[in-house]
């Protein structure tokens, strides 16, 4: 009776431990990274090395900034009146993204960028939240939040204000864009670009986790029964 009693409380702990499957979190594998900001805009100083003339015959002069770690990034760069910066923060489940770009209407040329591009690689199914915000001022602007991953392309927006999608991503690998662009044509320009991507691991199937807690609990019932059956040989 004490075996057929230890029997079913066995059972009854491996029903109990169905839809309880532990996360299975996959591996993030960040491929490349690379993100550039720049300022361009007139140059009124001609002594000024650093000053050039543009395919439109514009003497500007430009300050730029460019990073291709896997680490966390926060910088500006200002020249005249045009100017970008980006925020942006990278972890095993979140990439993060902040852009701001503008150029000033009293110069003959005024141009802010910011381009975040990074690509990783997932070894298990991952489930995924993609938030982003596109927003301008005035004229002149571009901006783009594009997600692509091995089946083609999930997300391509140059004109959403704040939207979200979801899912399940595969294994393979993905590539996340955020641009903005801000270029002074007669009129200020202001372009802002926000995008968050988050990834969440897949619970593993209930029938594993049964299958797993089965065997576990009936490694537990051999161990018990051998002194048992030791006892009645005696």
């Amino acid at each position: 009776m004490r075996i057929h009693g230890m029997t079913i409380f066995a059972a009854f702990i491996a029903l109990s431990l169905t839809g309880m499957a532990p996360p299975a979190r996959a591996n993030m594998v960040v491929i490349s990274r690379d993100t550039t900001i720049s300022a361009t805009s007139d140059c009124s100083d001609t002594s000024d090395p650093t000053c050039f003339v543009n395919n439109l015959g514009v003497l500007v002069g430009q300050r730029s900034d460019h990073y291709t770690g896997i680490g966390n990034y926060d910088k500006n760069v200002k020249f005249n009146a045009a100017g970008a910066g980006e925020t942006s923060t990278i972890s095993n489940s979140q990439i993060l993204v902040s852009q701001a770009a503008f150029g000033g209407a009293a110069n003959l040329f005024s141009v802010g960028e910011a381009s975040f591009a990074m690509s990783f690689s997932l070894d298990a199914p991952e489930k995924y939240e993609l938030d982003w915000s596109l927003s301008s001022h005035y004229t002149g602007h571009d901006q783009e939040v594009k997600f692509t991953g091995p089946d083609g392309v999930i997300v391509d927006d140059t004109l959403g204000s704040n939207e979200y999608v979801s899912g399940v991503l595969n294994p393979g690998l993905y590539t996340l864009l955020v641009h903005s662009r801000a270029h002074a044509i007669g009129l200020s320009s202001e372009a802002y670009s926000w995008a968050e991507l988050t990834l969440t691991p897949v619970p593993l199937p209930d029938s594993l986790v049964l299958s797993a807690s089965g065997l576990l609990l009936v490694g537990l019932l051999m161990r018990i029964r051998r002194p048992v059956l030791a006892a009645h040989a005696i």
